[in-house]
């Protein structure tokens, strides 16, 4: 589940907020930002380099993160969907287990399709990235009730 969970927080990072307080920040080709300047650092960049995910880096692969056991909570220099270092997301934790529960929830209550064999495009404003909803089915369960205990089927 965290090797599923941390590639679909690879694959839809949006954008880290950073706000400079420096007097100004000179990039190697002159350009300035002023002090108090927002800066975005776009994620999705660094997620889908070849050279740090591999060839396949653009394509979604449930199973990349399951050789490394690397919980998706886990801090890590080329894995920045929580931040890093002293400004990392203290809430990371709780987010990735209520995201676990949710998709718990999800999984028992409902069947889940979806429409045709193509591939669901993500929805892309901006710098973000947004999983797609259209083409996808939820179909509730139906509860039995057998000796006093309610069971879901599919």
């Amino acid at each position: 589940l965290d090797s599923m969970l941390k590639e679909t927080l690879r694959v839809y990072a949006g954008v880290l907020p950073h706000k400079l307080i420096s007097p100004y920040y000179t990039f190697s080709s002159g350009h300035q930002v002023p002090k108090g300047r927002n800066v975005y650092i776009r994620v999705h960049d660094i997620h889908n380099d070849d050279n740090l995910y591999g060839q396949n880096s653009k394509e979604f692969d449930a199973f990349r993160h399951l050789k490394s056991k690397s919980p998706a909570s886990r801090i890590e220099k080329n894995f920045l969907t929580f931040g890093n270092g002293k400004h990392a997301c203290p809430g990371r934790f709780f987010a990735v287990n209520e995201i676990k529960v949710a998709l718990h929830h999800l999984l028992l209550k409902y069947n889940i399709r979806k429409v045709g064999d193509g591939k669901i495009k993500p929805i892309i404003m901006g710098p973000m990235m947004f999983p797609n909803q259209e083409g996808i089915i939820f179909e509730k369960k139906k509860t039995i009730v057998k000796d006093g205990y309610k069971n879901e089927q599919g």
